[in-house]
């Protein structure tokens, strides 16, 4: 059997033949953590936070990708959101359609030329371009409906 442990740049596998053989080489993990932030930094797990006033929009799941509480009427806004609030890590295609159930969003929304200005693809994940962090923050977020709004 194997265990395999994500992290933020690399994944850890660890074979094991039974769960104390499992115990044990957790306890032995500590040190090896420790090389890896010293060899590979900014490999391991960073502690994800919801960005600073902006907690009553959306929270992190147990994943770290985000759960929208308040949701922009339009699909590409919605989108823009989602990926804006889980920088730097940015989000996946199939992430961007399960945080907000917009399908295609990557052929219809951030790869079209449209909204492309508002999106930057790199490493396999959606982050928002410098337009687009504008576009958020200057029309998005202020559009959003209040939350006792939406109840």
């Amino acid at each position: 059997m194997e265990l395999r442990i994500k992290a933020l740049n690399c994944e850890i596998c660890i074979p094991f033949v039974s769960a104390d053989d499992l115990e044990t080489k957790l306890k032995d993990l500590e040190p090896v953590l420790k090389v890896m932030q010293r060899s590979l930094p900014g490999s391991l797990f960073e502690e994800a936070r919801v960005k600073p006033g902006l907690e009553d929009i959306y929270y992190l799941g147990s994943d770290q990708v985000p759960v929208l509480l308040r949701v922009p009427e339009s699909k590409v806004a919605a989108i823009g959101l989602a990926v804006h609030v889980s920088e730097p890590r940015g989000l996946s295609g199939a992430e961007i359609e399960a945080v907000c159930g917009v399908r295609n969003a990557l052929k219809d929304y951030v790869y079209n030329q449209r909204y492309k200005k508002y999106f930057d693809a790199r490493g396999g994940f959606v982050h928002v371009s410098h337009d687009g962090a504008r576009w958020i923050i200057e029309e998005v977020l202020p559009s959003l409906p209040k939350r006792d709004e939406t109840q």
